[in-house]
């Protein structure tokens, strides 16, 4: 892909980022492996314009997502850096064109990689506030426009994410959270009357359920 180049870039930067910040405090109880398993509600908004073409799109999408991370605990607060990789199965889109025309699909796939650190602080038993830093790149599939041609969305964000945890056990807990992009730092798009191009905006928001399985 295009952008392929700058996502391994940014990538390298991430991991460094998320070396940084999962630094162990001087007070660290203990620590281990974790797993988390995660429905995600994705609404995905780009927008393009070359006058006098323009290009309005909107992509809801549902996937499962797996991530793995390394949970660094002190006292109540857990700081946890670690890696996800998302696959969205069932995807619907809508955009308007230069015309102006509005069309509709149903036929949209993504894949998105990140690399994030989470904190989780401890406010009552079994029950913590979460909050998450990342760098994400997602790539989307449209496979059929009204004009019988395929096309592509990227975008790559600084995100950020925020919601609750209850611990089931010592071994599993449940969550659900919102994201959002805190800045925007790369796109990509080949619409037919784009060409290849970047993106003037676009957003990256959504609700996640996740399960934490940890060892």
């Amino acid at each position: 892909m295009k952008s392929f180049a700058k996502l391994l870039t940014v990538v390298v930067a991430a991991i460094v980022f998320s070396i940084g910040m999962g630094a162990a405090p001087a007070q660290a109880r203990d620590g281990g492996l974790a797993f988390n398993l995660a429905l995600d509600f994705r609404t995905v908004d780009t927008y393009f314009v070359r006058s006098p073409q323009y290009f309005d799109g909107s992509f809801s999408l549902t996937g499962l997502k797996a991530e793995g991370q390394f949970d660094i605990r002190a006292d109540k607060l857990t700081i946890s850096p670690g890696l996800g990789l998302a696959y969205f199965f069932s995807g619907e889109y809508d955009y308007t064109a230069a015309g102006p025309t509005t069309y509709t699909g149903k036929d949209a796939t993504a894949v998105e990689v990140d690399l994030f650190v989470q904190g989780a602080y401890e406010v009552a038993p079994k029950i913590s506030v979460l909050g998450r830093m990342g760098l994400a790149y997602m790539a989307i599939f449209a496979y059929e426009d009204p004009f019988g041609e395929a096309f592509d969305v990227e975008v790559t964000d600084l995100y950020l994410s925020i919601g609750g945890q209850y611990e089931i056990s010592d071994q599993l807990a449940a969550a659900l959270t919102y994201r959002f992009v805190m800045a925007e730092v790369d796109s990509y798009t080949d619409y037919w009357s784009a060409g290849d191009a970047s993106l003037d905006s676009y957003s990256n928001s959504g609700f996640q359920a996740k399960l934490t399985f940890k060892f």
